[in-house]
């Protein structure tokens, strides 16, 4: 069911339950492996044998040093520290602008002509009932909807906190 809904990245049953059964065996933390939350890349007789049966018999164990050697240094998948998960968020949220005035200018017309947030989260709530109703609706899809959605209703509230924080005394 997991995998239904949230794609073939998500772990398996069986992946799930391997990891589980240490920490049912007494184990309270994975702080203390290399890369915690992540499974282990060992490069074994067994692991070779594992990705022989999933349909790639021709594979050696060159190429599956290779594909553990890849993931070693995947970068997508970032183990943060909460400095560095603060600083990522602010970066996202607040992005450091070194545009001239003229720039700044021509990004402020090309705004006003784009939708506002109450008018972006409306439309996106009519598009979520429509999509509900379809019988080709995906629940991965409208769970991407309701992400730009609720995107669209953070948006909307921050801009409303801003504007009364203006009038707070000082």
């Amino acid at each position: 069911m997991m995998k239904h809904t949230y794609s073939s990245g998500t772990l398996s049953r069986t992946q799930a339950f391997e990891w589980l059964r240490p920490f049912r065996e007494g184990r309270e933390s994975v702080e203390e492996d290399e890369r915690p939350g992540r499974p282990q890349t060992f490069l074994t007789a067994k692991s070779i044998e594992k990705v022989s049966v999933f349909g790639f018999q021709e594979c050696d164990e060159e190429d599956v040093e290779t594909w553990v050697a890849c993931d070693a240094e995947d970068c997508r998948f970032q183990m943060l520290n909460d400095d560095e998960i603060v600083t990522s968020v602010q970066e996202e949220s607040y992005p450091v602008n070194d545009e001239t005035n003229e720039d700044e200018e021509s990004n402020s017309n090309e705004c006003s002509k784009c939708p506002s947030n109450n008018d972006v989260f409306s439309a996106l709530e009519t598009a979520m009932e429509w999509y509900e109703q379809q019988s080709e609706c995906c629940p991965t899809q409208l769970l991407l909807i309701k992400r730009i959605r609720d995107l669209s209703a953070k948006k909307r509230c921050t801009i409303v906190q801003r504007k009364i924080s203006d009038y707070s005394l000082q």
